[in-house]
């Protein structure tokens, strides 16, 4: 599993050579609930920081910092903290976008995890600063049986 997180690495140092616009940088906030295997379950809230570039026009690619927060105040770094690399569809004259998420849990441990995910979302910017919300849906959980999350996320967007 460690062999992909150098493409991952590649991938992320090589895009600022790529892009033909500005710099992206999204702070975000989610909450979720579990649909599957067992629905119902709240899930603890989590914040992102995100960091991208345009590619073209209607593609962005960008790299996001999750880390969930329990709601018992108890932060144990394990299984709380994923590291989320992100491509974007977003047509400029629509006010929505299509987000498509590959989640790495516990990168810095030998219990790495990938799993992949998507999201629609509805944004609204004016000048270089822009709010969006969205809907997703992400795998959580380990072991051999896999947990479906559907995330409610809602933040904010700047461009530089």
């Amino acid at each position: 599993m460690r062999f992909l997180l150098i493409p991952l690495v590649v991938l992320g140092l090589s895009l600022p050579l790529t892009a033909q616009a500005g710099t992206i940088v999204e702070a975000s906030l989610g909450y979720g609930m579990e649909v599957a295997p067992d629905a119902g379950g709240i899930q603890d809230p989590s914040v992102m920081v995100a960091v991208g570039w345009a590619l073209i026009d209607i593609f962005r690619a960008q790299v996001g910092f999750a880390a969930a927060y329990p709601k018992s105040g108890n932060l144990d770094p394990q299984g709380q903290f994923q590291i989320r690399p992100m491509l974007v569809f977003d047509p400029p004259a629509l006010p929505f976008f299509l987000r498509a998420t590959f989640a790495v849990k516990d990168p810095f441990s030998d219990s790495r995890r990938i799993d992949y995910g998507g999201s629609i979302g509805w944004n609204f910017t004016l000048l270089d600063i822009g709010l969006f919300a969205e809907v997703g849906i992400l795998p959580v959980g380990g072991g051999d049986e896999v947990h479906w999350l559907v995330e409610g996320r809602g933040g904010a967007m700047f461009t530089f």
